[in-house]
């Protein structure tokens, strides 16, 4: 589950969802029994970007507690379906917000090595001025799922840092 601070709203990415066919649709729903009719209303009113495939609920719909969102997508064509259920647990606490540029899972052979870089901020709504600077742990397992994070290099510049895979 994700975790989101008082002042985020919800944003499901389905850009990686594909289909057959080049028509597909894309739907969203909330599955929580008691959710309140403000977020239904959001969840409801919500419209995925054309481009993006992004859909985004705003922050003053999405109460306090853990929220669970289900994605449709809808080939036009054949009229299969697929979905995946999303959750998300808002608090009163102000989390760093991670971004993995490129796949959050990257898988390449020992013979060329590559970067990846991730940047992290502040929500708009905490008052970093006083914060600690963000601290990033990178995480490599080879194929087996050994640790291999020890003979790795990583830089971090202010919210922005990058792991060298020789």
């Amino acid at each position: 589950a994700s975790a989101l601070g008082p002042c985020d709203g919800v944003s499901i990415d389905a850009s990686a969802t594909t289909t057959p066919s080049p028509l597909m649709s894309l739907s969203l729903a909330i599955l929580d029994v008691d959710a309140s009719a403000q977020l239904r209303t959001a969840v409801a009113a919500a419209v995925f970007d054309p481009s993006t495939k992004v859909a985004t609920i705003p922050n003053w719909a999405v109460p306090e507690g853990m929220h669970t969102f289900r994605l449709t997508a809808t080939d036009g064509v054949t009229g299969l379906t697929g979905t995946q259920l999303v959750s998300v647990t808002k608090t009163t606490v102000s989390h760093p917000r991670v971004v993995v540029e490129g796949a959050s899972d990257l898988t390449f052979d020992g013979s060329s090595g590559t970067a990846v870089t991730a940047s992290a901020f502040f929500s708009d709504c905490y008052n970093s001025s006083n914060a600690p600077a963000l601290a990033f742990a990178w995480t490599v397992t080879d194929a087996a799922g050994s640790n291999v994070t020890a003979s790795l290099s990583a830089t971090t510049v202010l919210s922005r840092a990058e792991l060298v895979i020789p």
